[in-house]
């Protein structure tokens, strides 16, 4: 379908006229499942309404950021979450509940661990729904999705909050931060955009429909859903690896125009969503990329960025040659250097043009437990943007998964995540470049 306005492209009696086409790098190469909503989702949400946006920064002020939302609630919270295992976030749920507040979550089956199902039972000791995403091949139940890995909660359905992480210990550590605190880095939007909000909800809706599809389930159906018998929640979390530098969220309030992209609907659209915005860039800009992972090119593990570039990379690598300044940084922590497509791989696949363009790929972890963000900033002119939200650099990620994004103009947004951005890019030197050494013969022999 044509991304401007959703029309098929023009039928020429070929395999170029389906997005399956094994040929076609941006267009092609996708798949389609039964129970997913393209044509509803083609398009991304956008809106320039009134509203209050607000950043908050993990592992400095997340926590924090998300209880006051849950337990301020006033009438109903629904969620949408790969992961639920924070003991004092699950408390604050159920001080809730105990309130009369209505709660539901819909979790990914594959996350499920001892104590997300520790969760899922409290929450249920306490009237709360706590759902499953999950197949059952057995029964011939196929999941729509590789993963529910997307993020977001609506409160009260007035208020949303959409970003990078789990509500997990990991990117929410409950201690205090004013002595050092240890987590990964990551980021939320909370906004009020009516639009946006409502958007949120109606993929909410989509997904979370056991009537129509049966890989929702309610959590106590199958026996291993049960923690173990006796099983003891974990509270502990944080430490004190982390001098946290951002002690307060970002508030702000305007008619910011936002956009909301989603996985695997519209979040590879050329038009607008992040490939469109990184389009923009050119001579005098800046983009700064901070991730999870950002693999080197898709397609199989023996493939390579000729046959199966990866889109979001090379769309970064093509705003360098444009003359935008570019930096990227991403994790050390979790990497595994000697995978083809490791963050290792594709900062030296990336650095290898840095003498031609102002472009530079590091690795790091500056707050201890590793990079978790998926943030793209780009500074055009006398405006800025943040595109943050779940979508990773995978192929799995963009074309297979449930993910959701946000995308904001705002300069002082901008400013506020690029101030994160520079101080964990100063953490750290560490930008892998492929060496190629002289090789010696001796008598025609190695």
């Amino acid at each position: 379908m044509q991304p401007t306005d959703g029309m098929p492209f023009p039928d020429t009696n070929t395999r170029a006229d389906w997005a399956q086409d094994p040929t076609d790098n941006v267009f092609g190469k996708k798949a389609l499942y039964p129970g997913w909503d393209l044509d509803e989702f083609f398009q991304t949400a956008k809106s320039n309404a009134p509203a209050t946006i607000k950043y908050c920064v993990a592992p400095d002020h997340l926590f924090e950021c998300v209880r006051d939302e849950i337990v301020n609630a006033a009438a109903t919270i629904s969620m949408e979450m790969y992961s639920l295992n924070n003991a004092k976030l699950v408390d604050a749920i159920t001080e809730t509940l105990d309130a009369g507040v209505q709660f539901s979550v819909m979790l990914d089956g594959g996350a499920l661990d001892a104590q997300g199902k520790w969760a899922c039972q409290t929450i249920h000791a306490h009237g709360g729904q706590c759902w499953i995403f999950t197949g059952k091949p057995q029964s011939n139940v196929h999941k729509r999705y590789d993963n529910q890995h997307g993020k977001w909660i609506v409160i009260d359905g007035a208020r949303v909050l959409i970003g990078s992480e789990n509500l997990g210990d990991d990117a929410m550590p409950s201690d205090d931060p004013n002595n050092g605190t240890f987590g990964t880095r990551g980021g939320y939007l909370i906004t009020d955009n009516p639009d946006i909000v409502n958007a949120a909800q109606t993929i909410l809706d989509r997904d979370f429909d056991p009537t129509h599809h049966a890989d929702v389930r309610r959590w106590g159906t199958n026996t291993d859903d049960f923690p173990p018998f006796g099983f003891v929640p974990d509270y502990e979390n944080g430490g004190k690896g982390y001098a946290a530098q951002f002690p307060a969220p970002l508030t702000l309030h305007g008619a910011y125009p936002i956009e909301l992209v989603q996985c695997p609907d519209n979040c590879l659209r050329t038009s607008d969503a992040l490939l469109g915005l990184v389009a923009q860039a050119g001579a005098g800009d800046t983009l700064l990329v901070e991730q999870l992972y950002e693999y080197t090119y898709w397609g199989a593990s023996g493939s390579n960025p000729s046959a199966d570039p990866n889109l979001r990379l090379e769309a970064y690598l093509d705003a360098a040659k444009r003359g935008a300044r570019v930096r990227i940084l991403l994790d050390s922590f979790y990497d595994s250097f000697g995978d083809p497509r490791s963050n290792w791989a594709t900062c030296a696949y990336v650095n290898r043009l840095a003498a031609q363009y102002d472009i530079q790929c590091r690795l790091g972890n500056p707050t201890g437990q590793g990079i978790h963000l998926k943030m793209v900033l780009l500074q055009r002119g006398a405006t800025g943007f943040v595109h943050l939200g779940s979508i990773n650099g995978s192929e799995t990620s963009n074309k297979l998964n449930r993910e959701l994004a946000t995308q904001i103009e705002s300069l002082d947004a901008y400013n506020y995540w690029a101030d994160v951005f520079k101080s964990d890019w100063a953490t750290t030197t560490f930008a892998p470049h492929r060496l190629w050494l002289p090789f010696l013969l001796r008598k025609g022999k190695p």
